[in-house]
């Protein structure tokens, strides 16, 4: 069976979802904020390069580890259900059939509790 990377299409189509994904998040009114300061093109170029790795693709992610990349955002539960909201909204316009995009869902929800205000280990 081939791996989630390679049923996404490869690193160039996973960028160009990315990338759309990001342009709707700078933009939205409930977690745009958390956007403001940081450079887009470096996070769509870190986030395509740590899911790649994550959907079993080429490994050149050198970031650090989502709980690290996040500790000073004040990331609550409503913002990380609004980012998996505009993914998959982001997803089914790009028309990711529903298994990879389920399965893409799937891996974003496993780093919710490194990610989260308040949660209690962030820094793996």
């Amino acid at each position: 069976m081939p791996s989630l990377y390679e049923q996404l299409g490869g690193k160039d189509a996973i960028h160009t979802i990315i990338t759309q994904f990001y342009d709707k998040l700078f933009d939205d009114v409930m977690v745009g904020f958390l956007f403001k300061k940081a450079p887009k093109d470096r996070l769509i170029s870190q986030q395509t390069a740590f899911l790649c790795k994550a959907f079993g693709g080429p490994d050149d992610y050198i970031g650090k580890s989502p709980g690290s990349a996040h500790t000073h955002l004040p990331i609550l539960p409503g913002h990380f259900d609004r980012r998996i909201q505009i993914l998959e909204q982001t997803l089914t316009e790009a028309g990711i059939d529903d298994k990879p995009k389920a399965k893409w869902i799937q891996i974003e929800n496993s780093f919710r509790s490194k990610i989260l205000k308040g949660s209690h280990d962030r820094t793996k």
